[in-house]
């Protein structure tokens, strides 16, 4: 029994998504650890940041002007560059003297590589499907070659490069410009490289756009140039900013990266899923040998013990050799071969088991990922002293009111009501659409509803919507409400003086806008504000409306 237990859960663990995607969770925890990773010192980023658009140009379809390239790729050659990547899209003509005098530059250095333009969408496990669209004429034929700008992200989260990639119908296809770049200094790579990452963003030298563009230029930069692979693209975080291991990466470090990788040859291997069918087999042999008679909680604890000696030879192995032992299904085999012979022999196993795998949340809590929504009613004190007690809780019952009517059909909870403010949360939920898409449309309406209500100027609500995991759990009796607890719900009642600050009704954090990425084009960017006893600054959004 126990082995068939094992088997299913290697199998599921390569099939079932919510299984793959703690399995994703165990690489990038690897990621993370010392490990054997490659030099970044013969790479160089020339960074396009908002400073540089300040300076020299406002934003055009190329994220600059195309004629400030021109004298960027000219002293890149004449300091001795040993390749160039440009991964900004030369769409279209832009004018024809300019487009000319850019082919010139490319053509005079002639190790420039440029990247076709590609109409791109999420599709599962195969990552993003394509339209390339190839760049203006006469650039595309000056330039060395025309790579593609992709990211392999199946889950949002980049891990892989595609070292070749091609349309969704398979009508064109371009090497990855972190091949590209590289050109002939090596050989062949594989089809799909997992980034062996050398830290996080900010690893890779960076000099400004603007520098390099200046006339005449700044003396020291030619030796930090010369003999160096050279990679040029947008740092600027609102506008090239995807998630990595490593946190929050422009795309330019992130081909840089994988550039390093392919370079120093340090590939990390991914075993099959055999591997952790033979590891979990003998394991699970041992619990049913050795549990049998034994005590429910001595079969856990040798079950957990040897599921977390799987893991710990699975960090050994990576941190090592950089080999990528498949976890998940071999640590639920494990586990669960553990419970179910603790649950054939004790009536106390079976009744922990049953409460293992709540319908939602149990006695106990749980912890999961969800958006918290914190509405706050501005100008509660100055109604409380001209209106009388009856009149306000009348007032806080159909605020309340509109509240419930308007998240409940979106699958929003109310954990609580801390005084004129109502906390709700919205949870994954099979079939429907991501729970940060559900909060931002409750947000919407939300905001409608209570304006619709409340038009004095004296009234205001506030809105915040932060993402991230939380612990859930029952608190009281009579009847019990779902408690709410976590970094989210701290974020969302501390970001509410940015509502009133910036009098925008609703705000977002950066986990909640990029959880959906239709999201992406619904809201704009509002910086990065400090938010009391937090480290790290919030990077916030607003509805593009308001």
């Amino acid at each position: 029994m126990g082995i068939s237990v094992a088997i299913l859960c290697v199998l599921a663990a390569g099939r079932l998504g919510f299984l793959r995607a703690f399995e994703l969770r165990t690489v990038d925890w690897r990621l993370n650890l010392a490990h054997p990773s490659p030099p970044v010192d013969d790479f160089v980023i020339i960074a396009i940041e908002a400073a540089t658009v300040q300076k020299l140009d406002r934003w055009g379809p190329a994220a600059l002007q195309r004629r400030e390239y021109v004298p960027v790729i000219r002293h890149l050659d004449e300091w001795g560059a040993r390749s160039i990547g440009v991964d900004v899209f030369f769409a279209g003509e832009s004018d024809a003297e300019t487009d000319a005098r850019l082919a010139e530059a490319l053509s005079v250095a002639g190790n420039v590589t440029i990247v076709a333009g590609a109409d791109t969408e999420l599709a599962g496990r195969a990552g993003e499907r394509c339209e390339f669209l190839a760049p203006a004429e006469p650039i595309a034929s000056a330039a060395r070659e025309v790579a593609s700008p992709l990211l392999f992200r199946p889950d949002n989260v980049v891990r892989w490069v595609q070292t070749t990639q091609q349309d969704a119908d398979g009508s064109m296809a371009y090497q990855a410009i972190a091949r590209s770049v590289l050109h002939d200094d090596v050989g062949a790579v594989p089809a799909r490289v997992m980034i062996n990452w050398a830290g996080p963003a900010g690893t890779v030298a960076q000099v400004k756009f603007e520098d390099v563009h200046a006339r005449p230029p700044d003396p020291s930069l030619p030796p930090k140039i010369r003999g160096r692979f050279v990679f040029i693209g947008v740092t600027d975080e609102v506008k090239d900013l995807f998630s990595t291991p490593m946190g929050p990466m422009s795309g330019i470090e992130i081909h840089a990266q994988a550039a390093a990788t392919m370079l120093s040859g340090l590939y990390v291997r991914e075993a099959p899923l055999v591997v952790g069918l033979l590891a979990a087999l003998p394991a699970c042999l041992a619990i049913a040998l050795v549990g049998r008679g034994r005590r429910h909680w001595w079969t856990w604890g040798l079950s957990a013990l040897l599921a977390a000696a799987w893991f710990g030879a699975g960090a050994l192995a990576f941190s090592r050799s950089l080999i990528m032992l498949p976890l998940t299904g071999a640590g639920l085999g494990i586990l669960g071969t553990g419970v179910l012979v603790s649950a054939l022999q004790s009536e106390t196993a079976l009744t922990s088991l049953a409460r293992i795998w709540p319908a939602w949340v149990s006695e106990e809590g749980e912890q999961l990922e969800v958006t918290v929504l914190v509405c706050d009613m501005a100008g509660y004190t100055a109604r409380s002293e001209q209106s009388s007690p009856t009149e306000m809780m009348q007032m806080m019952r159909e605020f309340f009111a509109i509240v419930d009517a308007v998240v409940e059909p979106l699958g929003g909870a109310s954990a609580r009501r801390p005084g004129d403010a109502a906390l709700v949360f919205f949870r994954p939920e099979e079939g429907r659409p991501h729970h940060a898409a559900r909060a931002v449309a409750a947000a919407r309406e939300l905001r409608e509803r209570l304006d619709e209500r409340w038009p004095e100027e004296e009234i205001g609500f506030g809105i915040t919507l932060t993402t991230g995991e939380v612990s859930l759990g029952w608190v009281g009796e009579s009847p019990p409400e779902p408690q709410i607890l976590g970094d989210p719900v701290n974020v969302a009642f501390r970001l509410q003086s940015e509502c009133r600050e910036r009098a925008c009704p609703i705000i977002a954090d950066w986990e909640t806008v990029r959880a959906d990425e239709a999201l992406m084009a619904q809201m704009r960017p509002f910086g990065q504000v400090e938010v009391r006893n937090r480290t790290q600054p919030v990077q916030i959004f607003a509805p593009v409306e308001d």
